[in-house]
């Protein structure tokens, strides 16, 4: 009810507008009756809209039933109030709204199908003494003959401290380093095919402590036999061979 009411007062305006009041009408507007329909009857002063246009209601006589009778097509029943305007220019494109949530993660696709099977194609072997990939000496192979360790053929010039001595192998190039304790043994086992060895410690990569590294022996001398590892402060001087793996 409190629809049709605002409905009434605002067609009452319209129809001011239209310099078309209420009295000069002869007859009341009553209400909206919303879309016209072809089962309903229009009693004088009901107001329908039609294709977008309002229309009033005229005629409803005890002879002259305003039923099933089509606004636009007749004009003895139906009285046009409001012409529907034409559409209006597209109004400006409004700003970017704000991201939304990101969605739940998908299923999980299928598993591919296995690829083929590669061929294996063996790398070059080396023995004991050849001279290896990166130009040492070789003295230690795996089963295969293709992996291994080499050394350089010569100690550096100086016995240094463990520090230097780290930063003196590494001086050779990209992966040559101290050997680690157990590669010294190694390397101590084939030191007459490796080349000559001085009388002196040789430093291992191995760390005890902060403090301590591991050294091996490689001849008779003053602080133990011949094949000897020990550990000794970092700041003493040993011999330095760095190793590379290949």
């Amino acid at each position: 009810m409190k629809k049709n009411r605002f409905i009434k007062l605002g067609l009452f305006f319209i129809l001011l507008a239209m310099g078309v009041p209420q009295a000069q009408a002869g007859f009341p507007i009553k209400s909206y009756e919303g879309e016209w329909s072809n089962s309903l009857k229009y009693t004088k002063g009901k107001v329908v809209s039609y294709q977008g246009n309002i229309y009033v209601s005229i005629l409803n006589t005890s002879k002259n039933v305003n039923l099933g009778k089509i606004p636009e097509a007749n004009p003895a029943y139906w009285s046009l109030i409001s012409i529907n305007g034409e559409k209006g220019d597209t109004g400006a494109t409004g700003p970017q709204g704000l991201q939304g949530l990101q969605g739940a993660t998908g299923a999980t696709g299928l598993q591919g199908p296995k690829g083929d099977t590669g061929t294996y194609v063996p790398g070059p072997t080396y023995s004991i003494g050849d001279t290896g990939p990166n130009g040492g000496i070789v003295f230690y192979v795996e089963g295969s003959g293709e992996h291994g360790l080499e050394s350089q053929p010569t100690d550096d010039s100086n016995v240094l401290n463990w520090s230097e001595a780290v930063n003196a192998a590494s001086s050779h190039g990209l992966g040559w380093r101290l050997p680690k304790r157990t590669e010294l043994m190694y390397l101590y086992d084939e030191r007459f095919n490796v080349g000559t060895f001085t009388t002196y410690c040789y430093w291992s990569a191995t760390e005890v402590d902060s403090e301590y590294a591991w050294y091996q022996y490689f001849n008779q001398g003053a602080l133990g036999p011949s094949g000897s590892q020990g550990h000794n402060k970092k700041i003493y001087d040993c011999a330095v061979r760095s190793i590379h793996n290949f």
